[in-house]
């Protein structure tokens, strides 16, 4: 995939995959997503409230 090329909504959420979860002691939690090769293999994490809201994502590695 060239990377200025765009994708869609479905695509993009076809394409990553959950691979885990952190639960923390105050109650919020993270996803750990597979980004399915659209940021190079990094991994894309979502911060989850401790109220099951989701607040903000960011791509590791």
């Amino acid at each position: 995939m060239e990377w200025r090329e765009i994708i869609s909504q479905s695509d993009f959420i076809s394409r990553i995959q959950l691979e885990g979860i952190l639960f923390f002691c105050e109650g919020n939690a993270g996803l750990h997503y597979n980004d399915g090769d659209l940021f190079w293999g990094h991994t894309i994490v979502a911060d989850i409230s401790e109220k099951g809201q989701y607040e903000t994502s960011q791509i590791y590695g």
